[in-house]
């Protein structure tokens, strides 16, 4: 499997050649994410590739889902109260930059995951990981 995930890797890095800046989301997986790491690491180190595990709560009932969504709404809501001059963009900044203070590291590999404050109907309780954070500057 891993050779497979490792040719897929090489396969996009010619097809993006020529591309700015790169965002991979994968799943959990961990011969994904050793395939990324290792054929992108020099644009990883360059700042001009990323990548991210994401995860979402796929099992959740659509109360628990209505649920998440409301209690996302109501921090926002009361966000804006506490920050009446900050535009909705800059509310959503705020409230991001927060949560990635409070990142929490699982895990072998210690990855450090934020739990996105803006859950939707078909991603709640969504979290991202910045994989590529070990690598930069290498």
């Amino acid at each position: 499997m891993l050779i497979t995930e490792v040719r897929i890797s090489q396969y996009l890095k010619q097809l993006f050649g020529g591309v700015e800046k790169l965002r991979f989301f994968l799943d959990q997986d961990s011969g994904m994410r050793a395939a990324c790491l290792a054929a992108f690491q020099p644009e990883i180190a360059a700042r001009r590739a990323d990548a991210f595990y994401v995860r979402i709560a796929k099992e959740m009932t659509i109360a628990e889902k209505r649920a998440a969504i409301s209690l996302s709404r109501a921090a926002f809501e009361d966000a804006r109260k506490a920050n009446p001059a900050l535009s909705d963009i800059e509310l959503e900044t705020m409230l991001i930059k927060e949560r990635i203070t409070h990142m929490a590291a699982i895990g072998k590999w210690q990855d450090r995951w934020m739990s996105h404050p803006f859950p939707n109907m078909s991603e709640p309780e969504k979290a991202v990981c910045l994989l590529s954070d070990r690598l930069q500057g290498l």
